[in-house]
């Protein structure tokens, strides 16, 4: 995954990717920040998520789309910061 992050680094839009693991139950993915809701698409779209699926090693592999509870998320957010 390491040869990957790169990659994901620079995709259009990508604000942020946390890379989340459960070696226990051989279980991995990523919380994703878009900037907007294209650069989603686009990336659900792409050439980066095709390939993800197509890998024969992954299994199950899936994108959910969740909005965003924005007055929350500023009370509880505020160490995040655009670089």
């Amino acid at each position: 995954m390491r040869a990957d992050a790169p990659t994901f680094a620079n995709l259009d839009g990508l604000l942020a990717k946390i890379w989340l693991r459960d070696p226990e139950t051989n279980t991995y993915g990523g919380l994703y920040l878009w900037a907007d809701q294209e650069a989603y698409e686009g990336y659900i779209k792409g050439e980066v998520f095709d390939a993800i699926k197509a890998n024969q090693n992954l299994k199950n592999v899936e994108s959910r789309d969740f909005g965003v509870f924005e007055d929350l998320s500023s009370i509880t957010m505020p160490k995040l910061r655009a670089v």
